[in-house]
C-alpha cells in the first residue's frame, strides 16, 4: 500500500480547498458572490463555444466617414481663404472631392500653399482655376483602418465597460468588425448599445454674431451654424462648423476644479 507524507497529504488538501473556494462562484445564480479578502467574487466567463451567446458581423460605412472629413477639409478652406484674402467660388463636396474655384489666376501659390497642409493622404487636380482635392488610395486605405481601429475601441468600450465580459472583437476583411459576445442570447441587446450615436467635436463659437440675430435674419453665415444649448432655456449659440478638435483625439476626459474650487 502507498504511504505519503504527511505534508504532502496537507498539500493536496489545501489545493483541494482552494479550488473548491475559487470555484465556488460558479454554482452561485446571479452575478456572482462576494469573495472577500484573496478569494473571487465572479464567475469564470465561458466561451461562445461553451454556453452560447451573441455573434453579430458589422460594417463600418466609410462612406459616411469620408464625406465628414471632406466637409471638414471645405470649411478648412473656407476659413484659410478668407484670412489669406484668397477670393474663391464654387466651394462644395461633390463627387468625393473638395471642390472650388479661385478667382485670380495669380492666387494659384497661396491657393496651393492652403490645400499642401492637409498632407501627402490628399491629392490636389487643377484645371485652369479650378481647383479638386481628394483622398489618395493610401489616404482612404489609412483613414479606413483608423476608422475601424477607432470602432472596435468604441464597441468594446460599450459592451464591456468593466472589462469582465472578455468579448471577441476582431476586424474582418477591411469594413467590418466581428463582436462575439458570451453569455449574451439577446443580439437585440447588444445593437441597442451599439446604436446610441455619441459623437464629440470641439468647436468655436462665432462671435460676429448673436443667436438672436440669427433668428431674425433666418439663417446663420457661412461655415456658422445656430445650435441650441441642452436644456430647455431655450438659449442657442452660434458655433464654427469646421471641428478643431474630434472625440477620438481625446485619450481621457474627467471632471475637475479650478484654484477657486469650481467647476472647470
Amino acid at each position: 500500500m502507498l504511504q505519503f507524507e504527511s505534508w504532502k497529504k496537507i498539500l493536496v488538501l489545501l489545493v483541494t480547498v482552494l479550488g473548491i473556494a475559487y470555484a465556488a462562484p460558479n454554482a452561485i445564480p446571479g452575478d456572482g458572490a462576494e469573495g472577500g479578502g484573496f478569494l473571487p467574487g465572479q464567475k469564470i466567463n465561458l466561451g461562445l463555444d461553451l454556453q452560447g451567446g451573441s455573434h453579430l458581423l458589422l460594417r463600418v460605412d466609410m462612406d459616411v466617414v469620408v464625406n465628414e472629413r471632406l466637409e471638414g477639409m471645405a470649411e478648412t478652406v473656407r476659413l484659410e481663404f478668407r484670412q489669406n484674402n484668397l477670393r474663391f467660388s464654387g466651394l462644395a463636396v461633390r463627387d468625393d472631392a473638395v471642390n472650388i474655384s479661385i478667382r485670380k489666376p495669380e492666387d494659384d501659390t497661396a491657393a496651393r500653399a492652403v490645400f499642401a497642409e492637409f498632407g501627402p493622404a490628399v491629392s490636389i487636380t487643377a484645371d485652369g482655376t479650378a481647383f479638386r482635392l481628394a483622398f489618395t488610395e493610401q489616404g482612404l486605405i489609412d483613414l479606413q483602418s483608423q476608422t475601424i481601429e477607432q470602432s472596435m475601441e468604441i464597441i468594446r468600450r460599450r459592451i464591456d465597460p468593466d472589462g469582465t465580459k472578455e468579448p471577441v472583437i476582431q476586424r474582418q476583411g477591411a469594413d467590418r468588425v466581428l463582436v462575439q459576445l458570451p453569455g449574451v442570447d439577446d443580439p437585440e441587446e447588444i445593437k441597442r448599445l451599439l446604436g446610441r450615436t455619441a459623437k464629440l467635436t470641439f468647436q468655436l463659437v462665432d462671435t460676429s454674431i448673436t443667436a438672436q440675430e440669427v433668428r431674425q435674419r433666418g439663417r446663420a453665415p457661412s461655415g456658422s451654424v445656430l445650435l441650441p444649448a441642452d436644456d430647455d432655456s431655450g438659449e442657442a449659440f452660434v458655433v464654427e462648423k469646421r471641428v478643431m478638435v474630434s472625440g477620438e483625439l481625446l485619450e481621457s476626459a474627467q471632471a475637475s476644479f479650478d484654484q477657486n474650487n469650481r467647476p472647470a
